[in-house]
């Protein structure tokens, strides 16, 4: 377990954000936190610096994220732990599907009403910089009230503003994976390797599909994560440039779409008809467990090493999930270690000290990280980690192994945060290209040639 340790403070996530502004704009999003002990943070130098506000000990909260019900579930716990231990703070918890989470912070920050304290992702975080709606930290950590001596330089970088800002702070480091059904591959004598090949993972998936009628699950949905592992492959360290696609060939994606278009027409990967009337966001809609015919399921998911134990809880019982990398030609390239959520405290907060003393104890405080269970990644602290080591699940084990055996063995360094731009890329063309070409409307020539032209139309703007 003491491996672990070493991987966080070795941690390739050396990227700072790309985006910073300096005035504050009326579209921002961002919760809040509290933690620590009571204390105040005096202003250092300049009013821009000032983060002295409430009184620590009797603030009302509000603490938004997302996640399935096993994430809210610990985090109101954690937080009802907190208040137990500070009986004049208040927190409003505020759980959402990752589909309506994003809607819900752009709302709020509109109005000038963003939650103290949010959970905030990779992809999204370099928005949140532009319209200056996080909480500049550094003074907190300066003084000594938000603690940051057990996390590692790499990894408190990944939270840094382009001017040096700290602004949000890595809840757990996780990695691209396959999550999959064990006792289905084992009942069929289908052994699964790490680091699978396209065509290893295409022949494997047909024959799940041709002794259990179980098909699989790949390329849908609104997210560019299977496109960057893919084009990682390819030579390209990232998906998305500030103002471009960072490919200059449309037919560098044919591959890509190919892929999915023969899946169909083999009938081993889930077509879009299938997936159209679930939630694939949600854990307890994914086909991977939520089915009751086989052609309704499939036997793995797409997604990140953080979720194992969630899939795990929710899948019916009996069923044993395990975990390895997603399908590349090339894994080294493709695979990478990343911050599986932040935490931020917002602008818009009333209470920046007691938000800041609640963030601090999901950093640090070992008995809230127990009852958090490690479920968002493994803790960026060495010392939460060292603690929390003897009572890890069977689920976290296993996800402690896979990044220390496969993934950090079999990587390359993360892409830069996302520019802001890339979200209606994500939404628009990346989202209705998938479903067009998963319905057998649309050829993937016609689909690179679509994608490469509006992505690159709307990253130009």
């Amino acid at each position: 377990m003491k491996k672990v340790v070493a991987l966080l403070l070795a941690s390739t996530l050396v990227f700072s954000m790309v985006a910073c502004s300096n005035g504050k704009s009326d579209t921002k999003e961002t919760p809040k936190e509290t933690a620590g002990e009571s204390q105040s943070v005096e202003d250092s130098s300049s009013a821009d610096n000032s983060v002295s506000g409430g009184d620590p000990e009797n603030a009302e909260l509000s603490f938004a994220w997302w996640g399935n019900q096993v994430r809210t579930d610990n985090t109101t716990a954690a937080c009802d732990y907190y208040i137990t231990q500070h009986p004049g703070i208040s927190i409003e918890y505020m759980p959402f599907q990752w589909s309506d989470y994003w809607t819900k912070l752009a709302t709020d920050a509109a109005g000038n009403n963003l939650p103290d304290l949010i959970q905030q992702d990779y992809a999204y975080i370099a928005q949140f910089v532009e319209s200056d709606d996080l909480l500049d930290l550094t003074p907190y950590i300066e003084s000594g009230v938000l603690d940051v001596s057990n996390i590692s330089d790499n990894i408190l970088e990944t939270g840094k503003s382009a001017d040096g800002k700290i602004v949000a702070l890595c809840a757990g480091v996780n990695a691209p994976s396959l999550i999959y059904n064990k006792t289905l591959t084992d009942s069929l004598g289908i052994e699964v390797p790490d680091n699978m090949t396209w065509a290893q993972f295409a022949e494997i998936s047909a024959e799940i599909y041709e002794k259990s009628g179980v098909r699989t699950q790949y390329g849908y949905g609104n997210s560019e994560n299977p496109l960057t592992y893919y084009i990682r492959s390819k030579g390209y360290s990232q998906f998305f440039e500030d103002d471009k696609l960072a490919y200059d060939d449309a037919s560098v994606m044919v591959e890509y779409y190919q892929r999915l278009v023969d899946g169909v027409n083999e009938g081993w990967l889930m077509d879009a008809a299938t997936l159209s009337g679930l939630d694939t966001t949600s854990i307890e809609q994914n086909p991977l467990i939520y089915y009751s015919d086989p052609q309704y399921g499939s036997w793995c998911s797409a997604s990140f090493s953080n979720q194992l134990s969630a899939f795990q809880t929710a899948a019916p019982k009996g069923t044993k999930l395990a975990i390895t990398c997603w399908p590349s030609d090339d894994p080294a390239a493709s695979n990478y270690m990343k911050p599986s959520q932040f935490f931020s405290v917002t602008t818009d907060t009333k209470n920046p000290d007691a938000a800041v003393q609640l963030l601090n104890a999901l950093m640090n405080d070992v008995e809230v990280n127990k009852l958090l269970a490690a479920e968002r990644g493994i803790p960026a602290s060495s010392v939460v980690v060292e603690a929390l080591s003897p009572d890890l699940s069977p689920e976290n084990q296993l996800v402690v192994t896979y990044l220390n055996e496969v993934v950090e063995k079999n990587s390359s360094a993360i892409f830069p945060p996302l520019a802001n731009k890339t979200s209606e890329v994500i939404n628009g063309p990346i989202q209705e290209i998938a479903e067009k070409v998963l319905f057998g409307e649309m050829t993937a020539e016609d689909a690179a040639e679509e994608l490469f032209t509006r992505g690159n139309e709307i990253m130009g703007r």
